[in-house]
C-alpha cells in the first residue's frame, strides 16, 4: 500500500475495538462496590441476586457479600476525593499491596514480551532470516499463536493458582531466552539453516509460555491484590510502572541488540530468573481469597479458604445477617472538599462517566481521531 493508506488503515483497524466499546459500553450494568458505596445498597443487592443468587435476594451468597461490603468498604474513604492518594499509603499492608501491584505490571513488561513484539524484525536478523516477507509472516502468526494461548492460559488461572502460575512461566521464559541465546550465537558463527529455525522455535516457544501466563495475568493480579479503595489510584500507578517499563525497552534494547548483538538475550534469560525468585518470595497467593480480604503478615503463600470460596462452609448458620448501613461520617468544615473537588466528585458518582472512563482508556481515541484529520 502506497500514501497514506499504509498508515491509515492500521489506524482505523485500532480504531475499531475501542469503537466496539462505545457502542457496547452503554449496556454494561454499574459494579456493585460502586453502587454500594455511592448510597444504592438496594442496586448493589440486585446486581448480585440476578448474577450470584440466581435471582434470589436472600441467597445465601448475595448475604455474605453485603455483609462483606459493610465490613469492608468505606462510605467516605480516600477513592472518593481524587486528590487523596493517603489510602495507598496509610498502613504496612497497603505500602505491600503498592508493591505486589507496581512489580506485577513492571515485570510483565521486562519478561522480554516487548522486545520480541516491537523488535521482531531485528531478532529475526540475529536468527538470520533477514527476509521482509518472511519476517512480516513469522510477525502475522506469531500475533494468531498468542491470541490463542492466552485464552486457553485464562481458563487455567483458577486451577493452577497465581503463584504457581507466575513462577513457573517465569522459570519456562528463562529456560527459553537459554535456547534463543544459544541458538542466536551459534547462527552468528556458523549462519547455518539449523541454528536459524531453532532460534526462531525457541522464540515461538517464549511466546506461547508468556502468554498462557503473563497475559492473562497481566489483567488479573494487579487488581485481586489491591482493595476497593486502592483500586482506581492504585492500578493508576499500575499504568505508570508499565510506561516505564515500556520506555526501557523502546530506547535501551535497540542500542544493546546492536552493540553486542545476541548477547543481549543473556539479560532476559537472568532477569526472568530473578523475576520468579522474587515473585516467591514476595507474591501472595489470591487464589480463593476475595478482593475484600485484607494481606497479613507473614505473606500468604498458601490458598486460604474462606466462606465466599469454600462450599463445605457455606450453610445458613454461617451467614451473619446483613446488619443496618452505616450512616455516612460527620465531616468538619476543615475536611469539606474546594470547589474543584466537589466538581471530580459529583462526575465520579455518575455512571455515564465510569462508562466514558472506559472508553478512553481503550486506546486514545482523540488522539487517533486528531492523526486521521491531519492526514487528510
Amino acid at each position: 500500500m502506497a500514501g497514506n493508506i499504509s498508515w491509515l488503515v492500521p489506524i482505523w483497524l485500532q480504531l475499531m475495538f475501542p469503537g466496539l466499546v462505545l457502542l457496547f459500553v452503554w449496556f454494561l450494568p454499574e459494579s456493585p462496590r460502586w453502587n454500594y458505596t455511592n448510597g444504592k445498597p438496594e442496586e448493589a443487592k440486585a446486581f448480585l441476586a440476578k448474577y450470584h443468587g440466581n435471582g434470589n435476594a436472600d441467597s445465601e451468597w448475595v448475604r455474605l457479600q453485603m455483609f462483606e461490603y459493610e465490613s469492608h468498604l468505606e462510605m467516605d474513604g480516600a477513592d472518593k476525593r481524587w486528590w487523596d492518594y493517603r489510602a495507598l499509603f496509610k498502613n504496612r499492608a497497603s505500602v505491600y499491596r503498592l508493591m505486589v501491584n507496581c512489580f506485577t505490571a513492571l515485570f510483565g513488561q521486562w519478561a522480554g514480551n516487548g522486545v520480541v513484539s516491537y523488535f521482531l524484525a531485528g531478532v529475526l536478523d540475529t536468527a538470520g532470516v533477514t527476509d521482509e516477507h518472511q519476517q512480516s509472516h513469522l510477525f502475522v502468526i506469531m500475533n494468531a499463536v498468542q491470541i490463542v494461548i492466552s485464552a486457553i492460559g485464562s481458563m487455567f488461572v483458577d486451577k493452577f493458582g497465581r503463584r504457581p502460575l507466575l513462577i513457573w512461566v517465569n522459570v519456562g521464559c528463562s529456560i527459553c531466552w537459554i535456547g534463543v541465546t544459544v541458538a542466536s550465537g551459534i547462527q552468528a558463527s556458523k549462519k547455518d539453516a539449523a541454528s536459524s529455525a531453532a532460534c526462531v522455535a525457541m522464540i515461538y516457544i517464549f511466546q506461547a509460555i508468556y502468554s498462557f501466563g503473563w497475559t492473562p495475568m497481566q489483567a488479573l493480579y494487579p487488581v485481586e491484590v489491591l482493595s476497593f479503595e486502592m483500586r482506581a489510584k492504585g492500578m493508576a500507578f499500575s499504568g505508570l510502572f508499565v510506561s516505564c517499563g515500556t520506555l526501557v525497552n523502546q530506547f535501551g534494547f535497540p542500542v544493546a541488540l546492536e552493540n553486542i548483538k545476541w548477547k543481549t538475550y543473556i539479560v532476559f534469560l537472568v532477569w526472568c530468573a530473578v523475576q520468579a525468585f522474587l515473585i516467591y518470595l514476595f507474591m501472595p497467593e489470591t487464589k480463593g481469597r476475595t478482593v475484600s480480604s485484607h494481606f497479613h503478615f507473614p505473606i500468604p503463600t498458601q490458598t486460604t479458604p474462606n466462606t465466599l470460596n469454600s462450599s463445605k462452609n457455606l450453610t445458613k448458620s454461617s451467614i451473619l445477617p446483613t446488619p443496618a448501613r452505616r450512616p455516612p461520617r460527620r465531616r468538619s468544615l476543615s475536611s469539606m472538599p474546594t470547589p474543584t473537588s466537589s466538581v471530580f466528585k459529583l462526575l465520579a458518582r455518575r455512571p455515564l462517566t465510569h462508562k466514558l472512563l472506559c472508553i478512553y482508556s481503550q486506546g486514545g481515541m482523540l488522539f487517533v481521531i486528531w492523526v486521521m484529520l491531519d492526514g487528510k
